[in-house]
């Protein structure tokens, strides 16, 4: 637990040669204490250098410390009072003449930092506390997630590293260098189920790794790491089919996070395990009084953009209560809403807007039709209430929308009201919701006018050089990634369009070089292509497009994509999703690119089948005039030639998941 300076207790309390920064009041007491034991903290910064450092907010643990002595910087060294070791979790003792500062953090890590005074008061620098405790010291950050710090350039970070993430019998165990807080989540709608472990103030090395999953483990096959934000690192878990990930919150400043999994099949916990010091508690309630807003965001799936939980699930069992459960059960998801008119707003030849009116708040899910260019809007929980007259199937005069449909479908749960949108072409989408009613825009994407002939396109093979991407029984994906691509050029470039390529030869291309080639060319489209893996072989197979955030755009596009190469496959669709169903800054090469970006995992390079034909040049060839169709469907809005000709893919997965792994950047 973090202590405010201003109450701990007054005395100065000695324990085995340590002062505890939490007992002294304030640096008054280091004053106090240098006029009675002689010339302490000797050494003084230049009085020069000392007129160059402002004073800057010291941010560390998951929040702002509250300084009554403020922290310094000049740009290039900030420095912090004595008192700041306290939010760190860390002891101090003088040595050197109380020149210097002895430092035992947490961890049980120990060093020695010279102390400056600075307008009279001593001071650490914060780039050698940082050696000490094994952690990073940041400027101000820019990009930020939902959350995040909002200070502008008066402000230092200091992140503690991630230094051990492991599984243990079904139990997750997560380490930071010193304390900070910890949350655990699920994702929902997920094929593989996965959770994962936020630690927030917190930073993953270039080097660390997550432990294997031992032998014998059988409820988590994989750990990645990777970072959800500029200040929380995320713990990535991937579960087994049947296995849960219990969610909960440790703010109580802890170096260890705990999390368990469990069966769905078996009994649930009745609480969070307390014999581990790292055990993390249920999450607090909604204080509007509902579950926390923790919604799925897979295909389709629609977040509140301004929440922190964007993109992020509970387990689907503790969302709504299953068939044949209690009425009690029944009862607590509510009567169903009704869904009482529509209005359509044909506002220009590109662009069109429909507000619907509800009885309450609603959740609306938009989704691509597979396999054709519709799409379906499902409002769970609902029933249709249209006034006396009301057609619910209306035909339009639009180019880009010939009729919609409203109906009720009943099943063995809640009902659902389902809008099917008889489009022309896929289109770009964004979707408000307020308290009694909600409004879809769709809308022409960016640069889907004229034809593909016209069309500049930066091509991305994944991978390459030493960067080999995932490997599996000797392939490596940078080889059938470079081997789809120049098919890809080839096809695009017998249409008319001109291609850049990222590489067209086994070297190593940075992640922002990628993205910055099509932004300096001004490239109308850039697609990656990637293969995917997993930590158990021949557990998933399977093909998933992604596009950036929730960029209207760049998601048709991966519609497109998708469809089109899910013709020629014959693997089962994993959807298109988000990037960031893992991580809220996304893949490096899709957030850094300007124009419409989508990421495509053609297949698991650790699944037999999978692999085999990735290996074939003739499926290559398929996969990139595929592609070549997709982007051509998205641009001229008429669908390719696989799709019309290719035999029907075996759509054996769901419609969404998160499969995308580290290999792809964060």
């Amino acid at each position: 637990m973090v202590l405010n300076p201003r109450n701990v207790p007054a005395r100065i309390a000695r324990s085995r040669g340590f002062i505890r920064v939490s007992t002294l009041r304030s640096l008054a007491g280091c004053v106090a204490l240098a006029l009675a034991t002689g010339p302490l903290y000797a050494q003084s910064a230049n009085p020069a250098a000392q007129a160059d450092l402002a004073a800057v907010h010291f941010w560390t643990a998951g929040h702002t410390v509250p300084l009554r002595v403020a922290a310094r910087s000049n740009g290039q060294e900030s420095y912090v009072p004595l008192t700041a070791l306290d939010a760190v979790g860390a002891q101090f003792r003088l040595v050197s003449n109380a020149n210097a500062a002895h430092v035992t953090a947490k961890n049980g890590r120990e060093g020695d930092i010279a102390i400056t005074q600075i307008k009279g008061f001593p001071m650490l620098a914060l780039s050698e506390l940082a050696k000490v405790l094994d952690a990073s010291v940041e400027s101000t950050v820019t990009n930020h997630a939902a959350g995040a710090p909002r200070h502008g350039a008066d402000t230092v970070y200091l992140l503690a590293h991630v230094t051990e993430a492991r599984v243990d019998r079904g139990t997750i165990h997560v380490r930071t260098s010193f304390p900070v807080p910890f949350h655990a989540r699920m994702f929902a709608e997920t094929n593989p189920v996965r959770g994962y472990v936020d630690c927030d103030g917190a930073t993953v090395p270039d080097a660390f790794r997550p432990a294997p999953s031992p032998a014998g483990e059988r409820m988590v096959t994989r750990l990645r790491a990777g970072q959800n934000s500029p200040t929380t690192a995320r713990i990535v878990v991937e579960l087994a089919d049947g296995s849960a990930m219990r969610i909960g919150d440790s703010d109580q400043g802890l170096t260890e996070a705990v999390a368990s999994v469990y069966s769905k099949s078996g009994r649930m916990p009745d609480g969070i395990a307390r014999g581990s010091q790292g055990g993390l508690a249920p999450p607090a309630p909604n204080p509007v009084g509902g579950q926390a807003d923790n919604r799925g965001a897979g295909q389709g799936a629609t977040v509140d953009p301004g929440s922190a939980a964007a993109g992020l699930a509970v387990d689907a069992s503790q969302a709504a209560p299953a068939a044949g459960a209690p009425k009690s059960a029944a009862r607590a998801a509510g009567q169903p809403i009704e869904v009482r008119a529509l209005n359509v707003f044909l506002d220009s030849a590109t662009e069109l807007r429909f507000d619907v009116a509800t009885a309450g708040k609603v959740r609306p899910i938009v989704r691509y039709t597979p396999g054709s260019t519709a799409m379906q809007v499902d409002i769970p929980n609902s029933r249709l209430a249209l006034p006396d007259g009301e057609d619910p199937e209306r035909r339009l005069q639009h180019p880009l929308i010939a009729g919609i449909r409203l109906e009720t479908l009943q099943g063995s749960g809640p009902p659902v009201t389902r809008m099917t949108l008889d489009t022309s072409r896929s289109l770009g989408y964004s979707l408000n919701v307020s308290q009694g009613s909600f409004s879809l825009e769709l809308r022409l994407p960016r640069n889907a006018t004229g034809v593909l002939a016209d069309k500049l396109i930066v091509v991305d093979a994944g991978h390459g050089g030493a960067a080999s991407g995932a490997t599996c029984a000797g392939v490596c994906e940078k080889n059938c990634t470079l081997g789809i691509a120049m098919k890809l050029r080839a096809e695009l470039e017998a249409l008319g369009a001109r291609v850049v390529m990222t590489r067209t030869q086994d070297v190593d291309v940075s992640l922002t070089d990628r993205s910055r080639m099509g932004n300096e060319i001004g490239a109308d489209l850039f697609i990656s292509i990637h293969n995917d893996s997993n930590g158990r072989d021949n557990s998933a197979s399977g093909t998933s497009t992604y596009f950036h955030n929730s960029d209207p755009s760049s998601r048709a596009l991966a519609a497109c994509v998708q469809r089109s190469v899910m013709a020629v496959t014959g693997l089962p669709s994993r959807g298109i999703l988000s990037d960031t169903v893992m991580y809220n800054s996304g893949f490096a090469v899709l957030r850094g690119s300007r124009m419409p970006a989508v990421l495509c995992e053609v297949a698991y390079i650790n699944n037999q089948n999978d692999r085999r034909k990735l290996c074939d040049p003739q499926f290559q060839q398929r996969v990139a005039m595929a592609m070549c169709d997709g982007l051509r469907a998205y641009v001229e809005g008429r669908p390719g030639r696989s799709a019309s000709t290719a035999r029907p893919a075996k759509d054996r997965g769901g419609d969404a998941d998160d499969s995308a792994v580290n290999h792809n950047g964060v």
